[in-house]
């Protein structure tokens, strides 16, 4: 049991923040959990929106550092691969197509 003033304030603060902390990598969990159920599905066009709240939801848990930027990063992409599987063609369509003659993209 902290017996000094501040260390009562710090685990105030520490029981605060893991709860939030739970509620959140809890939300995130169920978010990836409906993304997984409609690719099971076959349901494409919820696949595609519960990937972009999925995405959303990774962007900003990883900012916060509520889980590591890469394991948000290997997320992401296993959904994309997920969803471009499940829709083949319908990822990257909306990109412009290569113009005859130009050079290839360098990185």
């Amino acid at each position: 049991m902290p017996t000094s003033r501040s260390s009562r304030k710090q685990n105030r603060k520490s029981v605060h923040r893991r709860d939030k902390n739970r509620a959140q990598r809890s939300s995130l969990r169920s978010l990836l959990r409906s993304v997984r159920e409609a690719m099971e599905g076959k349901d494409a066009a919820r696949a595609g929106q519960a990937v972009q709240l999925a995405v959303s939801a990774l962007d900003k848990a990883a900012k916060t550092r509520l889980i590591h930027p890469n394991a948000a990063a290997r997320h992401k992409s296993r959904l994309a691969k997920g969803l471009r599987k499940l829709a083949p063609g319908a990822a990257g369509k909306a990109a412009a197509p290569a113009t005859p003659g130009a050079p290839p993209p360098t990185r």
